[in-house]
């Protein structure tokens, strides 16, 4: 039998259920390796074991709880040394094992306390108008990569230490430098200022050092070596969502990662003797936890299904939840180009309800245009006294990546923009069969997985994977 590599992406705002995917998967498929392909320590993929046993992975692979099992952090992620010591002192305590398997790339970025400050200094700053970024300075270290190309700092130069020392300090003062200007005009925040302090200290600074130092002599972290592939299944574990893609998310209101399968894809192409499969997990309703549209947020379905493990933060805020969103969904699935079939969970949220609703097309309210809105949706107006009716979502010129104006407009138009519902009642006994149909109907793709609860064993195969 051929090998099966599944690779697993989200196609919302990011909470799908990846991590809980992740973990069936390594339940029901001889899984001994998960790479991590993007996104960095910012990643909160709860899984929940049918003791009641659960952990919320950040950069550990996600099924670590149900199995013995390798965990792969690939070039195109970032990786934050201290929080993956912390996460493993906690991991140690839910299995049966003294130190999980984990193989970092040499060529990792590498997230310090440095891009964290300053990550929270900006959002700070921006008070009221926040980008909704997690505070774990993944997209300022993403972002200093491809501005200073070799002066960052990568895994394999904590093995060094004049390298090492060298880069830290150059981050150092790039960081001071950047929070000064910020405390330019938020002279009198003292969140800001006590984070320029931490930023300034010389101690702080030789503490990073020494720390850095132990880590790259403690002998359970191994650098990635291609030698270990062997027969086992694989799953690449994809971080955030669809929606808040680098390129074609919602700017300002995006991750600095690429959360289409394309990394995953590189770390593959030349993996010809396995079978692929391209998993989008999508819930059974929308949900978004930060800043930027969310033309589906609807405040009573909120409070009616709260959500267990994702709260209100300090930098995202509440955690807030919608009704499907067709159009957003649709836009999701040509991020991530072709997949076998839609892994659907939360479906047991829905089901105790009298009806539900879905979104397939959204009424204008702002005062553009009809030909502008064209430049970037597919609409259209049923007269001159009416609203004009959005139906899709344009996939970004790649000549407008970085047309920051041009992406904005996207954004606000979405601001500007109100949800046209279809209601549903199926009825307890077959909603689950008929809600599937229904999606399927307006998303043109296959369901393929199900999920009605948070364990391995809520789960089942719906359709074959082919």
């Amino acid at each position: 039998m051929a090998k099966r590599i599944f690779l697993l992406a989200g196609i919302g705002y990011g909470d799908e259920t990846k991590g809980s995917i992740t973990d069936w998967l390594t339940t029901l498929y001889p899984v001994g390796d998960i790479y991590r392909y993007n996104g960095g320590s910012q990643a909160a993929h709860h899984v929940v074991l049918k003791n009641g046993e659960f952990h919320c992975f950040s950069q550990f692979g996600s099924g670590l709880l149900s199995k013995p099992i390798r965990t792969h952090l690939s070039r195109f992620m970032a990786v934050n040394p201290m929080s993956l010591l912390r996460e493993c002192e906690v991991i140690k305590t839910k299995i049966n094992s003294a130190f999980p398997e984990i193989y970092l790339d040499k060529q990792s970025l590498v997230i310090t306390p440095y891009h964290k400050l300053i990550n929270q200094m900006r959002e700070i700053s921006r008070g009221h108008e926040r980008y909704g970024s997690c505070g774990k300075g993944v997209g300022e270290t993403i972002k200093d990569s491809q501005k200073y190309g070799r002066e960052v700092l990568r895994i394999g130069d904590l093995y060094d230490l004049p390298t090492l020392k060298y880069k830290l300090k150059f981050l150092q003062a790039l960081k001071i430098d950047e929070a000064e200007q910020l405390l330019a005009v938020n002279s009198d925040n003292p969140e800001l200022l006590s984070r320029l302090q931490k930023l300034q200290s010389s101690e702080y600074f030789n503490y990073l050092v020494n720390w850095y130092g132990d880590f790259s002599k403690n002998q359970n972290i191994k650098l990635e070596d291609s030698s270990i592939l062997n027969g086992d299944d694989e799953i690449y574990e994809g971080a955030q969502g669809a929606l808040l893609h680098r390129d074609f998310g919602f700017y300002p209101h995006v991750t600095q990662s690429d959360t289409s399968f394309h990394n995953a894809e590189e770390l593959i192409k030349d993996r010809v003797d396995a079978e692929i499969f391209r998993i989008g997990i999508l819930r059974a309703y929308s949900t978004r936890h930060g800043a930027g549209p969310f033309v589906t947020y609807d405040e009573k379905l909120s409070a009616l299904i709260p959500d267990e493990h994702n709260s209100t933060n300090d930098f995202q805020g509440d955690f807030k939840s919608g009704w499907l969103d067709f159009v957003a969904t649709r836009y999701a699935l040509k991020i991530v180009g072709f997949i076998n079939g839609i892994a659907l969970s939360h479906l047991d949220r829905l089901r105790e309800l009298a009806e539900v609703k879905t979104c397939d097309a959204y009424q204008y309210c702002g005062s553009e245009s009809l030909d502008i809105l064209k430049q970037f949706f597919e609409c259209h107006s049923i007269g001159d006294h009416f609203r004009p009716i959005i139906t899709d979502i344009k996939l970004i010129p790649s000549d407008k990546y970085t047309d920051w104006s041009w992406r904005q407009k996207v954004t606000n138009i979405l601001q500007d923009c109100r949800p046209i519902y279809q209601t549903l009642r199926f009825g307890k006994a077959v909603f689950i069969n008929r809600y599937v149909e229904h999606l399927e109907t307006h998303l043109k793709t296959k369901i393929i997985l199900i999920s009605t609860g948070p364990t391995a064993g809520d789960k089942k195969i719906l359709r074959p994977l082919t």
